[in-house]
């Protein structure tokens, strides 16, 4: 620390202590962490006092000897680093607050007089700082030993960010602060789901992005959210902190504005209110995944559209484009600077100044709307569906009564959850504050229990490594390994110089630069190294010393053996590289490296699969995420033509599948016969991951290379519930099938199945349809020769 007084409003202002390098001359009260004898006496004001750097080495030794003699060396790997606990966007703070207090400006600084008047840059306006309005202002109080830091105000910038999930909000902010979007320290009890992440956009603004759910959230309904943000909105305003612009998020990738698109849009028009939509920014992101001309066209409809954008364009709302980069969202940033002034958001005016309770907002009128049209819509279904049970029961077909059963119990679950919902728009916004803090509470229990239970696992682990090597030790052959694994340089240096073998091996085939590199010995593996071990030498199972590595997520090792050229792509007996092995046994920090350093994120295994397909199919989503973030491809096959997201429906792992989705999975792609994963659902009859795809999106007409679509599917392999739920969700029961434009009746008459046929007919199939040959379904039971099919063609033909 350079300074004295800085240090003492460090620890005064941002609750910093400092520690002293240069310790000589102080008392022991000094207010820091002194660290005595490890300092640099050989620049200029020390020139006269050599002799002080003897002492200066001779005291840093015996400190470093004596604090490494009381730290257990089965606790180096789990020791805790400053870095661990201090909070991630403290030193950008600490520099912030120190930069205006350097050089000329600190006696300016440290001056009782000083003025409030703002000091103005030196290179005109480009630099000019904000003037941000009143009461958004940070001016710190005197401190006790006479500053000021009236000259160094910081004007703190309100914005909320705000779209559709996935539209790139969290992208945009973190590309703008260049963190991980976290929760806030402000409103923390109450906030939990309203994230407020701040960055210093220049020496005097401060800018806090706050990022908002989204009101088709999967984790929480729309109820919920809307309280989440008025609860956040209401307390801002309150504390005298307005938002100075608005940020709406929309994906230029979205072929229309329909569905929980355009109610997000709707929502947040009740949100803002019109005087606000001066402040908003319309921006469409996702650019890099559309051609200009689509993209374009797609935002002029938006902007002539008024329902869409249009009205709140001519109310004053800009319109940005973002194409992934930082320069693109600060464009954003300095526009809303530019506009210098703040907005009352229509739903803070209505609850902070008119009083109205949440339910009477616009918002909360409209989301009220929705929930009453969403449940007559599910009564209409029930009251249909009832009607169909009364049917089928005459009929005593107690398999589709199982099933109209199933659907008519999820109806009714929809309808309660409809009433819950309306229920908890009435909740006052004090009930929501003490539901938040009753949430945060046991969040931080389930934290705190997490910790112990991972120290717990730390002691039992460290335990189990101590009785592994012991174990280890009675299979070693050599000297060499030993003095290896115990980290004895002079005894490795002694017996190689005796004539040791460098790459001798023991019982498992490991050499003792395996041993120095599981004891973590970094010293004994560079002299191994050095003296020229086979740094690809491999054990019995085939495994180098890079796999065992990354096995065990040894990161300092890891990086060693790459800086000395070990083979990043080393394959053991089962094909498996470094990187494979860190990513089969869930080392992400491991994984990070080797894929930093160039390991080939798409190097296939056994049967064709890549890392992400392994850890897609066994619901690694921390890993898939890392996969996919350093270009891992997501469409890539198998050898029998299964992606990712195939293999993650394949184990019914919705989370896994809503996650590639999100990152632009083809859910339409093709295996080797040109089925869809669709298909292969409706095959198998799992109606659940059936109806997810076709929520998604999945083309429910989509055609394998024989022609036929997943009804075809469904009904040739006789899963009739799935069957029914395509037919419900519009699936064309007469589609052709087939190059010779047969239907699935023609298909089951020409091969017999009767059953089959009385289904289709039951389900409305068109019994006279012909094929590109003029057959009917009769034609071809009797080509075929399928006697009992006849015959009951003609008998419900009849019945016509």
């Amino acid at each position: 620390m350079e300074d004295a007084q800085i240090r003492d409003m460090l620890g005064e202002k941002l609750d910093v202590l400092c520690f002293e390098m240069e310790a000589a001359g102080f008392m022991n009260s000094f207010p820091s962490i002194v660290i005595r004898g490890i300092c640099d006496y050989s620049d200029g004001q020390w020139e006269g006092l050599k002799e002080w750097r003897g002492y200066a080495a001779m005291t840093a030794a015996a400190y470093a000897k004596a604090l490494l003699g009381m730290v257990p060396v089965r606790r180096i790997d789990t020791k805790t680093t400053i870095k661990d606990v201090v909070p991630p966007e403290l030193p950008e703070r600490a520099r912030s607050f120190i930069a205006p207090l350097r050089g000329d400006k600190k006696e300016e600084a440290v001056s009782v007089s000083a003025g409030p008047e703002e000091t103005q840059p030196k290179n005109g306006s480009k630099d000019r700082p904000y003037q941000v309005p009143p009461g958004q202002v940070t001016k710190t109080p005197p401190a006790k030993n006479g500053f000021t830091n009236s000259k160094t105000e910081i004007k703190h910038l309100y914005i909320a960010v705000m779209g559709v999930t996935g539209s790139g909000k969290s992208s945009l902010i973190s590309l703008c602060t260049g963190k991980n979007v976290k929760i806030g320290h402000s409103l923390e009890s109450c906030t939990a789901d309203v994230e407020d992440v701040e960055f210093m956009f220049n020496n005097h603004v401060c800018v806090h992005l706050i990022d908002t759910p989204g009101f088709d959230d999967t984790s929480r309904s729309d109820v919920e959210v809307l309280q989440n943000i008025a609860v956040w909105l209401t307390d801002s305003l309150k504390q005298d902190i307005k938002l100075s612009g608005i940020i709406y998020l929309h994906r230029i990738i979205d072929v229309r504005m329909a569905g929980s698109t355009l109610r997000n849009l709707s929502m947040f028009k009740k949100l803002c209110g019109e005087e606000a939509y001066s402040s908003v920014v319309l921006a469409t992101s996702m650019w890099s995944q559309v051609d200009e001309a689509t993209g374009t066209q797609r935002e002029r409809e938006l902007i002539e559209t008024k329902k869409f954008w249009g009205y709140m364009h001519e109310k004053g709302s800009r319109i940005f484009r973002l194409d992934q980069t930082r320069e693109s969202y600060l464009e954003i940033i300095k526009y809303i600077l530019s506009l210098g002034s703040t907005t009352l958001l229509e739903l803070q005016d209505e609850i902070v100044n008119q009083g109205l309770p949440i339910e009477n907002t616009e918002a909360g009128v409209q989301l009220n709307q929705d929930i009453i049209r969403e449940r007559e819509k599910h009564q209409a279904e029930l009251l249909a569906l009832k009607t169909q049970m009364q049917e089928e029961m005459a009929k005593h077909d107690a398999e589709l009564q199982r099933a109209l059963k199933e659907e008519y119990d999820e109806l009714k679950d929809n309808i309660r959850r409809s009433d819950e919902e309306q229920a908890k728009l009435k909740q006052d916004l004090k009930d929501v504050h003490e539901r938040k803090e009753r949430e945060l509470l046991e969040l931080k229990k389930q934290v705190e229990a997490e910790r112990k239970r991972y120290d717990d696992n730390q002691d039992r682990q460290a335990l189990e490594n101590d009785k592994r090597a012991e174990s280890w030790a009675k299979h070693r052959d050599t000297p060499l390994h030993i003095a290896a694994r115990e980290g004895k340089a002079d005894v490795v240096q002694k017996l190689l110089m005796q004539g040791a073998d460098v790459d001798a091996k023991d019982k498992y085939g490991g050499t003792a630069l395996f041993d120095a590199a599981h004891g973590g010995k970094a010293d004994v593996a560079k002299l191994l190294l050095n003296e020229g071990a086979d740094i690809e030498a491999k054990k019995n199972d085939g495994d180098t010393v890079l796999h065992e590595m990354s096995f065990h997520g040894r990161v300092d090792m890891v990086n060693l053996l790459l800086k000395h050229g070990a083979d990043i792509e080393a394959k053991t007996k089962g094909g498996r590289t470094p990187l494979g092995v860190a990513i089969d046994n869930e080392k992400p920090d491991t994984a990070k490296i080797l894929l930093t350093r160039g390991a080939d994120v798409e190097a296939p295994g056994v049967h064709g699969w890549t890392e992400l397909h392994k850890a897609a199919s066994r619901g690694d989503t921390n890993m898939v995420e890392l996969l996919l973030s350093h270009r891992a491809a997501i469409e890539a096959k198998t050898n029998i033509g299964d992606t990712p997201l195939g293999l993650a429906i394949n184990e019914k792992d919705t989370d896994m599948a809503k996650l590639l989705l999100d990152w632009n999975a083809d859910i339409d792609t093709q295996d080797e016969d040109g089925d869809t994963i669709l298909h292969n659902v409706a095959s198998r009859g799992e109606k659940d991951m059936v109806k997810f795809l076709l929520d998604h999106g999945a083309d429910i007409e989509a055609k394998g290379n024989d022609g036929n679509t997943p009804f075809c599917s469904a009904v040739w392999n006789k899963k009739y519930k799935v069957a029914n739920l395509l037919l419900r969700r519009g699936a064309d029961i007469d589609a052709k099938q087939n190059k010779g434009g047969c239907t699935v009746l023609h298909i089951a008459a020409s091969h017999g199945e009767a059953d089959v046929v009385n289904y289709l007919l039951d389900n409305g199939a068109d019994i006279n349809a012909k094929s590109y040959n003029g057959r009917t379904a009769r034609g071809w039971a009797i080509s075929k020769g399928t006697s009992d099919v006849v015959k009951l063609l003609k008998s419900r033909a009849a019945g016509r």
